[in-house]
């Protein structure tokens, strides 16, 4: 059906509407639900949904949520979304993202696998 994905984008918006949530008006897959127990903020990519909280009990909060109105399978900690791989170090709270798979692909695509890489175009300092 054509309309298939905006009717679901419409479901999947009025059920993050019921449970308290925000569209961001600037990113429209964005939502966020703030509370006294913390924030959730969610990002939806079709019917794919990536999820982080304050806390875990407000992301399991939210994926119960979410169990009320679909069938849902959690797939866990996200290593890699929209092309983006994602590195967490809990003992340090760091996340990390790098798009390495990306600039490779993008590397081969062109044929430029033996291109050698510099940091300038030439050599610093040439006068022009």
């Amino acid at each position: 059906m054509k309309q298939a994905g905006r009717l679901w984008n419409k479901t999947m918006n009025t059920a993050m509407v019921e449970w308290g949530f925000t569209r961001l008006s600037s990113e429209s897959c964005i939502y966020y639900h703030q509370n006294e127990q913390g924030i959730v903020i969610a990002v939806v990519r079709v019917d794919d949904f990536l999820s982080v909280a304050g806390s875990e009990e407000e992301n399991a909060c939210f994926e119960a949520q979410m169990k009320t109105k679909w069938i849902t399978s959690s797939l866990g900690e996200p290593k890699f979304c929209i092309g983006i791989a994602i590195k967490r170090n809990r003992a340090d709270r760091t996340v990390s993202l790098s798009q390495t798979a990306l600039i490779n692909k993008i590397i081969t695509q062109f044929g430029q696998s033996e291109a050698h890489p510099t940091s300038t175009p030439m050599d610093p300092g040439t006068k022009l």
